[in-house]
């Protein structure tokens, strides 16, 4: 298994020379991905709404 923080493309060439046909993980673990068709297996994405209350609680208590 590989784990990658990068976006999966960044890391196919090291999948497929590797010859690694189980899931892989890309994005810091947002997804998982089926390497032999490149179908997302799972993905976590944050709510839009969240993540902006987030960056401005953030910049409220610290700038």
């Amino acid at each position: 298994i590989l784990c990658s923080a990068k976006p999966y493309y960044s890391v196919k060439k090291i999948v497929d020379d590797a010859q690694l046909n189980n899931i892989q993980t890309a994005l810091a673990g947002a997804i998982l991905i089926n390497p032999s068709n490149l179908t997302v297996v799972k993905k976590h994405v944050i709510n839009n709404e969240i993540a902006v209350n987030l960056v401005k609680k953030f910049l409220t208590k610290f700038y």
